[in-house]
């Protein structure tokens, strides 16, 4: 299952401080409503490919690998 097109992610300038800073306020209310903070450690999955998503990950810190 392929989310480009849907999901214009290659569009993304990842180098910026947040790729959400440009987000209209309201829609950045909507998304933030139901926020919660997780801590993972160093190796822990956090998700796997093909999996039905639980929402978006916003990493504050650290590194991911996929």
């Amino acid at each position: 299952m392929s989310i480009k097109g849907v999901f214009p992610i290659d569009q993304w300038d990842f180098k910026s401080e947040s790729v959400l800073a440009d987000l209209p306020v309201g829609d950045l209310e909507i998304l933030t409503v139901n926020k919660s903070e997780q801590v993972y450690k160093k190796g822990e999955i956090i998700f796997r490919e093909g999996a039905y998503p639980s929402g978006i990950f916003y990493i504050v810190d650290g590194k991911v690998k996929k």
